[in-house]
Order: structure tokens, then C-alpha cells, then sequence
């Protein structure tokens, strides 16, 4: 009977320490997992009616005038016109702006810059009038 109150103990503690290294292991992946950067999207130009550069103001942006829709990942920005600064990912947007994201998100103003920020995500700040 000791022996297999011996046998039993011995077995039961190797169950439970093979449990707690079990523990230790899937906790350093899930660190591990948190630690990923952010994954970088760009803005797409969806449509403008019309497109041109003004190399005195600024030879890196696109100027854009008319019906002027952008996309960013899964929301839509909409405005009369705007500027596009494609190497840097960012646009100024003029004159009834407007951000939709789906059916829940709906943001007005009269200016919005937009772009990405110092830690990679991407930001947009609109004015009201």
C-alpha cells in the first residue's frame, strides 16, 4: 500500500510541474505576440475631377479639385478639394470634409489634416466652422 501512495505522489507532482512549465511557455508567446509593429496602410485616391501639380506651392503635392473621395483601410474621406503628399502618406483637405468609417462613424468639418504619426499610426485632425 506505501508503494503506490509513493507511486501515486510521484506521478501526481510530475503532472502538476509538466502543468506549471505548460503555464511559463504559452505566457512568453503571448509577449512575444504584443511586441509586433503595427502594420503601415496607405491612402489610396479613390477619385478627384480634376488633377494637378503646383511646383512654386509644393512639388511633392497633388492638387485635387471636385468630388474628392480617399480611402483608408475601411474609411471613406470626402471633401471639395485637397492636397496629397503621396511619398508621405498624409493629405490636407479643404472645404466640406467629410470621414465615414461603415455605418457608425461620420466626421464633418471644413479642414482635416491627416497622416501618419511619429509612432506609425495614422491620425486625422479635423477643424469644425
Amino acid at each position: 500500500m506505501r508503494l503506490i501512495n509513493r507511486l501515486f505522489l510521484a506521478l501526481l507532482s510530475c503532472a502538476l510541474s509538466v502543468g506549471v512549465f505548460a503555464q511559463t511557455q504559452d505566457s512568453t508567446v503571448v509577449a512575444a505576440k504584443d511586441s509586433v509593429a503595427p502594420k503601415k496602410t496607405k491612402v489610396f485616391l479613390e477619385h478627384a475631377n480634376t488633377l494637378s501639380f503646383d511646383k512654386e506651392r509644393n512639388a511633392e503635392a497633388q492638387v485635387l479639385n471636385g468630388d474628392v473621395c480617399f480611402r483608408h483601410d475601411s474609411s471613406y474621406m470626402y471633401c471639395d478639394s485637397a492636397y496629397f503628399f503621396e511619398q508621405t502618406n498624409s493629405l490636407e483637405a479643404f472645404s466640406n470634409v467629410r470621414m465615414e468609417q461603415g455605418d457608425t462613424l461620420f466626421v464633418y468639418g471644413n479642414y482635416l489634416f491627416a497622416g501618419e504619426c511619429p509612432h506609425g499610426e495614422w491620425a486625422g485632425y479635423p477643424v469644425y466652422g
